[in-house]
Order: structure tokens, then sequence, then C-alpha cells
């Protein structure tokens, strides 16, 4: 057993995904001349780092620190700027047709209580007189160890 837990999957399948999408690139944008490969064509290993850096933006919506991971496990600052542009295509994409993360979908399957972004529509008309209670507990402002 192998803690992977999200990270390994994504980056596995994105990997692979970017695999098979590296014959169809350099077919399509780098055909062969003379009988010859052309010596432009992308290697697969490009790919399969910008597949694992938009599966797993899609999947977790990480951005910068995801941008981080990926250039130090790389090690290579020539990458910087396709990692950052494929972030946020990925996050824009996933965002538009999923509308939340597998970590947020987690949280709401385990039925862990997070915060939202607004106030859920039943609590809109409620008043803090609803809610309060009374008398009212309060701490002085100054606070004792004792």
């Amino acid at each position: 057993m192998i803690p992977a837990g999200i990270f390994l999957p994504c980056i596995l399948i994105g990997c692979a995904l970017g695999q098979l999408y590296t014959p169809l690139h350099n077919a399509m944008f780098h055909p062969a001349y003379n009988g010859k490969p052309d010596p432009d064509t992308i290697n697969s290993s490009f790919f399969c780092i910008i597949g694992a850096t938009a599966m797993l933006s899609g999947a977790t919506r990480m951005t910068f620190a995801l941008a981080v991971i990926m250039l130090e496990t790389t090690a290579s600052v020539d990458l910087f700027m396709p990692i950052i542009f494929t972030l946020f295509i990925s996050y824009g994409t996933g965002a538009i047709l999923i509308n939340k993360s597998i970590y947020l979908g987690a949280l709401r399957m385990k039925n862990i209580p997070i915060l939202g972004k607004s106030a859920p529509s039943l609590n809109k008309s409620l008043a803090a007189f609803n809610i309060m209670s009374s008398p009212v507990t309060s701490m002085p402002f100054i606070v004792k160890v004792e």
C-alpha cells in the first residue's frame, strides 16, 4: 500500500495522456520530410509534464503551489511559461465544466462542515436577534488566566 492520495493517480493519468498526444502532435505539426523525421519534433517528456500539470490543476484547483511543485519536480526553468499557461487554462476549464474540486467533493461526501463563499439561501433572511441568546455572554477586554 502506498499513500498516493490524489496526486499520484492524477500525475499518472496526465502523463499517459501526454504520452498519447505526442505522436498525434508530431504528425500534425512536424511531418516527416524526405523520409527523415523533423529535428524540431517535441519530445514526449514535455507533453507528459504538461499533461500531469493540466490533470492536477483541473482536479485539485491548485495554481501557484502546483506550479512550484511541478517546477521543482522537473528542475527546468524552460518549462515555467508552458506550465503556468497550462495551469490557468485547465483551472478555468475545470471551473467552468465542474464547479467543485475533488477535495471539496470529498469533504462534502464525508459531511465535514466547511464555510462556503456565501451564506445558504435559508439563512440570508435571518437577523442577529433570531440567533443570539439572552443574556448575552461576553468576555472582558483583558482576560486573566485564572
